[in-house]
């Protein structure tokens, strides 16, 4: 994958959808280059909770602290590492706010995490995946599908997917501390925080 040569025009406008629920549509019209009059090429629509990932991506990706403009760079990609990479300093603040438990927040902060995180390349972002794994350790460990898939953004029939590739990024070697037996997600807790050297709560 590389950087497109070329740039493209975007429109948007807010619509509503058949529930009533407000969705954000985009509309690409071809590059400067094309010989034919310009027409919508692609489209999309964003809702609520996709639109809510693309900024957590967005400030994840870029380094951005909302509000606050910055003239910081982020690290190149060849020279991204654990270490350096900008999501765990941007994203921890906002999970505090929204409630997050600090031992999770240590957990997605760890740089054995951060370094799964990097190799995997899961779509959620850290702050998403400190969310669904707090509200997990409040529910005794177990999630509903559907409780997961609104608290990621996705479908249903996508969470086992989903946790397939989080596992990828929360499991160690020969350890299974996140899985599913298709109606939930289970967490093991203690053998999470033993993996990442987290304390548990007396």
């Amino acid at each position: 994958m590389k950087a497109h040569p070329t740039e493209v025009d975007c429109q948007f406008a807010v619509i509503r959808d058949g529930a009533g629920d407000t969705l954000i549509h985009l509309s690409t019209f071809g590059s400067d280059n094309r010989m034919s009059a310009p027409k919508s090429s692609q489209s999309f629509q964003l809702d609520r909770p996709m639109a809510e990932q693309l900024v957590e991506l967005l400030i994840d990706t870029f380094g951005l602290n909302p509000g606050i403009p910055s003239a910081i760079e982020p690290p190149s990609p060849a020279n991204v590492t654990a270490e350096s990479t900008p999501r765990v300093d941007i994203a921890f603040p906002a999970v505090a706010e929204q409630g997050v438990d600090e031992r999770i927040a240590a957990v997605v902060s760890d740089h054995e995490f951060m370094a799964r995180y990097e190799r995997f390349a899961p779509r959620f972002s850290p702050m998403s995946i400190g969310i669904l794994l707090s509200a997990a350790i409040t529910s005794n460990g177990r999630l509903p599908f559907d409780t997961v898939a609104q608290l990621l953004g996705i479908r249903v029939s996508r969470v086992r997917q989903a946790i397939a590739v989080l596992s990828q990024v929360i499991n160690g070697e020969g350890a299974t501390l996140l899985e599913e037996n298709g109606v939930e997600v289970v967490l093991h807790e203690r053998l999470m925080f033993e993996e990442f050297g987290v304390p548990s709560r007396s």
